[in-house]
């Protein structure tokens, strides 16, 4: 798939769910990984380009499913043996020692102890009723989420919720709906809570059968993973709508883009690549005219006055967008331990988790609020104003 970009400048790299990356990682971009991210060494700008090899999952097949009930951890032989063919891997030497460590990994993180009342665990047990391995109890508690409510409006959580227990009461038995974050949510403590390593997923969604598509921040999307051992990730849609989900919306050939990049087919593209050079050519003179025009004397204070200007031209999601990801970054620069620090930024469950990072009460209470705000905007399409921000932020 060919990814071009279009109205925005970022230093993140965006792929599909299971790419190849390693050609991404090599001397020809030096994209690296930075906890669950993909980061370019410098922030790109629009019409950047790069492609990536990507498999979809045939996950609808029944052979499909009969493979994940039968997967099994895979012995030293059989990864020796074809741990030359993987590039990452170095040989065989030490294949089966790096594989354990990663599935090691993976239960450590992702497996964190779910607390369940009496009832719902009754009422889960109900709806495991019948299933005799792992893919069968994700089959079911996705179909049996299927049966609940999307809604763009269902209210604020209730004050009295103060733990992932509460949550799971509140949505399972008494509100039964929600927005994409809710069901994803949902699962992935249900998951946890039936010992499956599970994790929380951000992204967009995109179009199935669709060989050029366009990606806008409207189509953000939340959704579950659940670990299979011997096979690895394995995405599931509990959201109570059709929501089509990445992994089964490419076809070979064609192009998706991010934020509005307009996409086209390979052929396409080659014919456009003499006009897009000419275009690169010319911000290229132009911005070193300009450079030589500004005074050395005022460059700083130009550049401090572009990003506030541009700041506060912003649609205000975007601004809040901005806010909270500045919010998230102070936090990191005050976490002493490179383990802590990796580890909250491995951890893809929520960004709710930097709370506990917050200096004071007083800190944490401003930044659930401005969570709860920013969640409800991003993944619900709530409206907020300028005026709204400014209190958020004191």
């Amino acid at each position: 798939v060919t990814i071009r970009y279009k109205r925005m400048n970022t230093d993140y790299a965006f792929i599909p769910v299971k790419s190849l990356t390693d050609d991404l990682r090599s001397d020809k971009y030096d994209i690296k990984a930075i906890g669950d991210d993909l980061i370019w060494p410098s922030v790109k700008p629009f019409s950047t380009q790069y492609e990536v090899p990507y498999y979809r999952l045939n996950t609808d097949n029944d052979k499909f499913k009969e493979y994940l009930i039968n997967a099994r951890f895979p012995s030293r032989e059989l990864i020796e043996k074809y741990a030359a063919l993987l590039p990452d891997m170095g040989g065989n030497a030490n294949a089966y020692d790096q594989v354990k460590r990663y599935r090691d990994h993976i239960y450590d993180t992702y497996l964190s102890h779910v607390s369940m009342s009496d009832e719902l665990r009754e009422q889960m047990e109900e709806v495991y009723s019948g299933a005799e391995s792992i893919p069968d109890k994700m089959d079911l508690l996705e179909a049996y989420l299927h049966g609940f409510e999307y809604s763009n409006s269902p209210g604020e959580l209730p004050e009295q919720i103060a733990d992932e227990g509460d949550f799971l009461d509140y949505f399972m038995r008494d509100s039964r709906k929600g927005f994409c974050s809710h069901f994803a949510t949902a699962f992935v403590l249900l998951a946890r809570a039936e010992n499956i390593p599970a994790r929380y997923v951000q992204g967009y969604s995109v179009l199935s059968k669709v060989r050029d598509f366009e990606v806008r921040s409207d189509r953000t999307h939340a959704w579950p993973e659940a670990y299979i051992s011997g096979v690895g990730w394995v995405p599931f849609e509990p959201t109570g709508v059709s929501v089509e989900m990445e992994q089964s919306s490419y076809e070979p050939g064609g192009q998706i883009s991010y934020s509005g990049v307009t996409t086209e087919t390979a052929e396409e593209s080659e014919n456009k690549k003499e006009t897009s050079e000419f275009k690169k050519v010319l911000r290229l003179i132009l911005l070193y005219i300009g450079i030589i025009l500004a005074a050395a004397v005022f460059f700083i204070l130009i550049v401090i006055a572009v990003r506030r200007i541009i700041f506060y031209n912003l649609p205000p999601e975007r601004k809040l967008q901005e806010i909270v990801k500045v919010k998230c970054r102070e936090i990191e620069k005050g976490i002493k331990s490179k383990e802590e620090k990796e580890k909250l930024r491995a951890n893809s469950t929520s960004l709710y988790e930097y709370i506990e990072y917050a200096a004071d009460p007083e800190s944490k209470n401003n930044l659930k609020k401005l969570l709860d705000r920013y969640y409800l905007v991003r993944f619900r399409g709530d409206s907020i104003s300028d005026d709204e921000i400014k209190k958020l932020i004191g």
